[in-house]
């Protein structure tokens, strides 16, 4: 299964201020101490180090950008999903961290004009704060999916703090929605390989992106949509956000994707639509 098409840059950003919270570099003659103060063993931690460093430097290795689906094993990216088939020219809209009082209706209203369906991946300590919004979204016929309680560091918690994170928002979104969710994404597209088996072994798909609205080099509205415009292909999964902070440009960017890929002969479809019936790449759905 092909991973995503870009580097997540805030997930990146997020292992190195967790490093530097955990590792103490001591540095003596001819030898370097690394003391990690973390639950998943030595390799991925030094794995982690090594991301951060590149990061921080803005170097790469060999070329490719190192990002955080590459510091899972081959196996462990295999459960992830990144993009949908692509014998249609569908692709999949997705929004993160709402909802938001300030953004998601302006989101849905926008969603609503263009006559487009959406996958919202929901914070459920905001979600039980707008539960009104929840339910819109699910009766303009958006899907949601779980973002996690509280949107941690997940590559910093237990497997079975991973677990209570997924379990206490898909609670609420059963009890909002009335529908058990099955969608997943990690805060940031982080996580380290047993809590990514933990959201597994829950009943969860995780689902990350193909190409993302936000980008170091894309800073204006207009910028911002050329770029996904540009890189999405059949079965793209597009990343957005709809809360966390400002999201004026957001807003103003998906209008422009929106109308431009539909000028491309491009139909918007929710995740769960853009998977339905049909084997996920790398693995199967039971």
């Amino acid at each position: 299964m092909p991973v995503g098409d870009e580097t997540n840059m805030d997930a990146l950003r997020s292992l190195s201020v967790w490093l530097r919270k955990r590792v103490m570099l001591t540095l003596g003659v001819g030898l370097v101490a690394l003391r990690v103060l973390a639950p998943h063993g030595m390799a991925l931690a030094v794995a982690h180090l090594a991301a951060g460093a590149l990061l921080a430097s803005g170097s790469s290795a060999g070329g490719l950008t190192v990002a955080p689906w590459q510091l899972l094993s081959r196996a462990d990216r295999s459960l992830i999903v990144y993009r949908g088939p692509s014998d249609r020219k569908v692709v999949a809209l997705t929004l993160d961290d709402g909802p938001s009082p300030v953004w998601t209706p302006k989101v849905l209203d926008l969603l609503n004009s263009r006559g487009v369906k959406a996958t919202f991946f929901l914070v459920g300590r905001l979600a039980s704060r707008n539960p009104d919004l929840v339910r819109r979204e699910v009766s303009e016929g958006n899907a949601v999916g779980n973002h996690t309680w509280d949107h941690p560091h997940l590559e910093a918690l237990s497997p079975r703090q991973v677990s209570v994170e997924f379990s206490e928002c898909g609670a609420l979104l059963k009890q909002l929605t009335g529908r058990e969710p099955w969608l997943a994404r990690p805060p940031r597209g982080a996580m380290a390989p047993a809590g990514l088996q933990a959201i597994v072994h829950a009943g969860y798909t995780p689902v990350l992106w193909s190409v993302a609205t936000e980008h170091r080099d894309a800073h204006t509205p207009r910028q911002m949509a050329d770029r996904v415009i540009a890189k999405t292909t059949p079965g793209a999964i597009i990343l957005a956000h709809d809360g966390g902070r400002d999201q004026s440009r957001t807003l103003d960017a998906l209008a422009l994707i929106i109308d431009g890929l539909k000028a491309k002969g491009y139909t918007f479809v929710t995740v769960p639509e853009l998977l339905k019936g049909r084997p996920l790449e790398g693995r199967s759905r039971a």
